[in-house]
């Protein structure tokens, strides 16, 4: 009886780990003051480094001064996350970023909004303006640029079109200043303007209610862009409605004409927050969804993360939905070399597809197959709240690879330390494993038994290899430890039974064994 009951506990500990992914810090650093930091973006250099760009309020720190209310706050920082420089920009308003891109002369361009006229902003239309701030590689500020009308007007963001001009997107509900074609309420808004910030066009998209953007990116198509947000609308530039508001998918051309736009969601609220071009001349989408009806199933609960993939026609091919009970957003989406893709969020279930949650909201990163079936999650954080995810790819390929991850965090606990006060900005690099992967430099390798009990042994045709043993949670038992033989046998009678993975590494290849200890 003890032995059934045995094997239905190995059953269910198996099932509830398979969505987990297995994965450590390699390092964590927060970066602020002793006041508020907040809604980072991060781009990857090209010189290995990174550029973050924030809103921020503190004076001491790492930050050396503010002009009033939220500064934008960049950072330039080396591979393993020094500073090099930083700056705060913008005038005594609130003003904030959304997005921070690396341009082909090494400079960089944030997008955001502004409440200033004054320090480094002037123009300012009434309100709130949409915000392009352009800035040398070394942190100067070349120009800043206000966008807009009299109405609320924000661009979240921007990318480089092949010919060294811009295209921003975000909303508007101002139907005056540089604005026409407003259809009603919010429109989802893109502007268009040259090297100088010089507004080339601008167009208005959407219906006669809420319609707003969230992000682009170029097509594979040379100057097409995909663009991705939510709609409330039904007429306009839309044909029909779900059902509050739909995840919108827009594909344009380099003069903002529709080639093709397409909605998708269920009976409640949906929404697109990041889009890719990917390999197959389609995209991938990354949002949330409150749906579970229509082109939406298998909603958790409240708030899912959505997964979307629209093909080279455009039609949708697959959504997943990702999450627990409570709620979780979608932030991030990569795609990795086999088609797979990384994706990155935040949340605060505690159960079902997210394991090890740390308290409020976590960061959340996950794998999801090229056919939408998710392989596995990880949370990460403190006591507190984590927000605002964005993730970038050091290296990530099918199944193992290495990231870096900033959010917001409230913490100075668990995974979180060297918080300055209040809420700062996280830098984290990871290692992640999924499951097994066993390259074939190691087809001659044996790693028995399975399950191990007491001893579990290693042979090899090497005449040394480096090894590192870590637990579900990624402590590390064994870290990169270099063994000078043949075979190995690792001592395993103090384990707890659990989920182990076991790395192994020669001649510049690396294998990953899935462990389980009775």
């Amino acid at each position: 009886m003890k032995k059934v009951i045995y094997l239905i506990a190995l059953l269910f500990l198996s099932v509830s780990v398979q969505a987990q992914l297995i994965s450590s810090i390699s390092s964590q650093k927060c970066f602020g003051g002793t006041d508020e930091e907040l809604n980072p973006s991060i781009v990857k250099t090209a010189d290995g480094g990174y550029a973050m760009a924030c809103w921020a309020i503190s004076t001491n720190g790492d930050l050396t001064a503010n002009k009033g209310s939220y500064d934008i706050w960049v950072t330039k920082l080396n591979s393993v996350g020094v500073i090099t420089w930083q700056k705060s920009y913008c005038g005594s308003g609130r003003d904030q970023s959304f997005k921070i891109i690396q341009l082909k002369n090494g400079g960089f361009l944030v997008s955001g909004h502004t409440l200033s006229n004054d320090g480094d902003i002037s123009g300012l239309h009434a309100a709130q303006d949409g915000l392009l701030m352009k800035i040398d590689p070394n942190g100067v500020l070349i120009w800043t640029k206000c966008y807009g009308g009299t109405g609320e007007d924000e661009l979240f963001s921007v990318n480089e079109t092949t010919d060294g001009k811009f295209i921003a997107v975000g909303y508007t509900n101002s139907a005056d200043g540089q604005v026409t074609g407003n259809h009603g309420m919010k429109d989802l808004w893109i502007i268009k303007t040259d090297s100088n910030g010089k507004l080339l066009w601008q167009k208005c998209y959407g219906g006669t209610l809420d319609d707003m953007a969230y992000a682009t990116c170029l097509a594979t198509s040379v100057n097409n862009f995909f663009v991705v947000g939510t709609t409330a609308s039904s007429n306009g530039n839309l044909t029909a409605n779900k059902g509050g508001f739909d995840a919108w998918m827009l594909k344009i051309d380099s003069s903002g004409a529709i080639l093709n736009s397409i909605n998708n969601g269920g009976a409640a609220d949906d929404a697109w927050r990041d889009v890719i071009a990917t390999n197959d001349a389609g995209c991938a989408t990354i949002g949330d969804t409150k749906s579970n009806s229509v082109d939406v199933s298998g909603n958790h609960g409240a708030q899912d993360i959505w997964c979307g993939k629209y093909n080279s026609t455009y039609t949708f091919s697959w959504g997943v939905c990702i999450g627990g009970t409570a709620s979780e957003i979608g932030s991030t989406i990569i795609q990795l070399s086999d088609n797979s893709y990384s994706i990155c969020g935040y949340g605060n279930s505690t159960d079902l597809d997210f394991l090890g949650t740390h308290g409020a909201n976590d960061a959340i990163i996950g794998l999801v197959s090229q056919t939408g079936v998710l392989s596995g999650t990880k949370c990460y954080g403190g006591g507190f709240s984590e927000v605002s995810s964005c993730l970038v790819n050091d290296g990530g390929s099918a199944g193992i690879g290495t990231y870096t991850m900033v959010c917001t965090t409230g913490s100075n606990n668990l995974d979180v330390s060297g918080n300055h006060g209040a809420n700062d900005i996280w830098f984290v690099k990871l290692s992640v494993a999924l499951g097994m992967v066993h390259p074939s430099h190691f087809n001659e390798v044996k790693v028995y038994p399975t399950p191990i009990n007491s001893e579990l042994n290693i042979e090899t045709d090497f005449e040394s290899f480096n090894y590192s043993l870590m637990d579900i949670n990624g402590k590390n038992l064994v870290e990169n430890a270099q063994h000078f033989n043949k075979s190995l046998t690792i001592q395993c009678g103090d384990m707890k039974p659990g989920i182990y993975v076991l790395t192994l590494e020669h001649d510049g290849n690396k294998a990953i064994y899935r462990i389980v200890k009775q």
